[in-house]
């Protein structure tokens, strides 16, 4: 691979840089769309194709590995919310048959251990950042 920049047209024009000098006086004064013609050829040779190279955006692929994490992350936290309100139905039909038979020191603590079942993880905090992460990728529409 091949180290090199590649001169705006500014500064292939004014730049007093030994390698604006360089290329001036290969190409010219105004040899700016030779010298790009033959920047853009030599990184085709180098991608091995003969187009214009076009690189990879790496924020693109950062904000698909983003979305592909919290639209996982939401999916867990639904499970997770579905499980822990199953348990607290569950709780609650034990619950309604152990305070008919307790006294009110017994009800204290079952309604402590109910607060327990009753603490859901946020699915609104994952779904917004889901929400954004669509909307920087440009999406107009999603299932929610």
């Amino acid at each position: 691979m091949v180290n090199f920049r590649m001169l705006s047209e500014t500064e292939f024009r004014t730049g007093n840089s030994d390698y604006a000098k360089s290329l001036r006086s290969i190409y010219g004064d105004d040899g700016y769309q030779k010298y790009s013609a033959k920047i853009n050829s030599v990184i085709a040779e180098a991608n091995g194709d003969n187009k214009k190279a076009v690189p990879e955006n790496p924020l693109k692929r950062t904000n698909e590995q983003r979305i592909a994490y919290l639209e996982a992350e939401y999916a867990r936290v639904k499970m997770q919310n579905a499980k822990n309100k199953s348990a607290l139905q569950r709780f609650i039909a034990k619950l309604s048959g152990m305070l008919k038979i307790s006294s009110l020191d017994e009800e204290n603590l079952a309604l402590k251990q109910r607060a327990q079942f009753n603490s859901n993880i946020d699915e609104d905090t994952v779904l917004s950042a889901l929400h954004d992460a669509y909307l920087a990728r440009g999406m107009r529409g999603y299932d929610a």
